[in-house]
């Protein structure tokens, strides 16, 4: 094999290793640097407005707003924003004692309008000093509302709460894998960041903004993952989110296969999308300006979900033992072999300290068998039709 040819493969081996890299970094520093975000408890909470977008919501809102209520002060708001409702949510909101925005707009759908809306009925009744949004089908633990405002107020950043989708008792194997997952992306490895002085990505619920920032950022989208996008904005505007792991968020799981296949798909979908538009962005911007932020952003969002990070790596694997089997270099099934330790003994760190109470160790042997089942998605992906915005089935 030519020196060409070995030394493209050992390149391209390289590139598809560093995510693997920076997750079992991120999985690292969350393990063994542990690291507050620093909330002052006894800081005069700010002026807060929390806003909550709502699309027939009636099974989950009252829930919601009986966890909320009790941590606001008289001078806070609650905004629910009843977008394209076909049900009793708006009067839901209004009986448990939220204000209510009924918007009806059918060609401007999506979680991003109803935001968008929310803010702008604040700027002309009032605008407060943060605003936490926070979707309907969550709970807010005690004391989380106060903790995020604060931080926000007083480092001038938007600010993410630990955002955890809980599966429920009955749930299956598969669930309690997806479980897993999500723990891994919106709590461990936020927590590697905030130890590695990074920003952390947005997840869609339990986001504070000083309205300062808030009233700069474009919210009327239909990105079907606006809050991802959302973070990477505000990061390269001189913004970057916070993570807060002290203030928890909660919701269910998709009660049904088909709501969480179809999250899944779009969530996955929108990722891969968002890397393709926003990692050179990222990336110039962490060259041009030197910045970390940038950098560790960049790292961050390249580190796909782990499914397709497995197999993006067995493929290389492949290539790299059929590449050295006809004559090559050694050098890149060596970096491969190197890659998928990296990812194993992330995902195994990460069980140990963040997962055991959601899988046993014998639950290990179903993982190929999970992956497995992901397949037809991915290559839906590729060569289906895109997922818009969509209601998760919820109980």
């Amino acid at each position: 094999m030519s020196e060409t040819a070995n030394a493209i493969l050992t390149v391209a081996v390289l590139i598809v290793s560093v995510p693997s890299a920076m997750l079992f970094v991120q999985v690292m520093v969350a393990t063994f640097r542990r690291r507050s975000s620093c909330v002052d408890e006894f800081a005069t909470p700010p002026r807060i407005a929390v806003v909550v977008p709502a699309h027939n919501e009636t099974k989950m809102l009252a829930q919601l707003l009986a966890t909320v209520l009790p941590q606001l002060r008289k001078q806070d708001r609650v905004v629910v924003v009843a977008d394209n409702c076909t049900d009793d949510t708006a009067d839901v909101g209004m009986k448990a004692g939220a204000e209510v925005l009924v918007r009806d707009d059918a060609r401007r759908r999506g979680k991003g309008f109803a935001l968008d809306y929310g803010v702008a009925h604040l700027a002309q009744s009032g605008a407060p000093d943060v605003v936490i949004f926070i979707d309907a089908d969550c709970e807010v633990a005690p004391g989380a509302i106060g903790k995020l405002a604060k931080l926000a107020h007083a480092t001038t950043r938007p600010v993410q709460a630990r955002y955890a989708l809980n599966a429920p008792l009955s749930a299956g194997l598969g669930a309690r894998v997806s479980a897993f997952a999500v723990r891994l992306k919106n709590h461990v490895r936020p927590l590697g960041n905030l130890g590695l002085a990074a920003p952390c990505s947005l997840n869609g619920s339990g986001m504070a903004f000083p309205w300062p920032v808030l009233s700069g950022v474009q919210l009327a989208t239909p990105n079907i993952v606006e809050d991802l996008a959302l973070g990477i904005d505000l990061t390269l505007a001189g913004w970057p989110p916070l993570y807060c792991p002290e203030a928890l968020v909660t919701s269910p799981l998709p009660s049904s296969d088909t709501g969480h296949h179809a999250q899944r798909k779009r969530w996955e979908q929108g990722h891969l999308s968002t890397i393709a538009h926003m990692f050179p962005r990222l990336l110039l911007s962490a060259i041009m300006r030197r910045s970390w932020t940038c950098l560790a952003t960049a790292l961050d969002l390249i580190v796909v979900p782990l499914t397709l990070l497995v197999f993006a790596q067995i493929a290389c694997f492949a290539v790299s033992a059929c590449f050295h089997a006809l004559g090559g270099s050694v050098i890149p099934v060596v970096i491969q072999c190197a890659s998928l330790c990296l990812t194993a003994s992330a995902i195994v760190m990460a069980w140990w300290t963040s997962g055991r109470d959601l899988l046993a160790g014998s639950d290990a042997l179903y993982i190929p068998l999970y992956m497995l089942r992901k397949v037809p998605m991915y290559v839906s992906l590729i060569v289906g039709r895109r997922v818009g915005w969509v209601r998760s089935d919820r109980e």
